[in-house]
């Protein structure tokens, strides 16, 4: 499968594109809201300066302070996972990548997403 780039990614945060990552559409889970805008833009930062260590840190970070059972954060909560693993691909840390991929592919709205499951 082919990524994009991340400077396809940052494009996407302003337009209506048509980017996806692991067979999702990025604007199928980001709204563009303030504070959700701000974490992205932050972690495309890190990417941008190939600090995969601080993206890393600053997705799961962003990510474990989600509330789980909080319907409202689980598009986030999947965005900011998709991008960990985005990341992991980036650094080159493969093994990582696909653990990473392991969870998104088990995670509900991913699945609903794809038509694995339903509501």
């Amino acid at each position: 499968r082919s990524d994009p780039t991340v400077a396809e990614l940052e494009g996407s945060l302003t337009l209506d594109a048509t980017i996806a990552l692991d067979g999702i559409t990025l604007s199928d889970l980001f709204d563009g809201r303030g504070d959700e805008k701000k974490i992205v833009k932050r972690g495309l930062a890190f990417l941008k300066n190939k600090r995969w260590r601080e993206a890393l840190e600053w997705w799961s970070l962003h990510r474990e302070q989600l509330d789980p059972t909080d319907p409202a954060n689980e598009r986030l909560g999947l965005l900011l996972l998709m991008m960990e693993g985005f990341t992991h691909r980036l650094a080159g840390d493969h093994r990582r990548a696909a653990e990473v991929h392991a969870r998104i592919i088990e995670h509900p709205l991913y699945r609903r997403m794809r038509g694995l499951e339903r509501k």
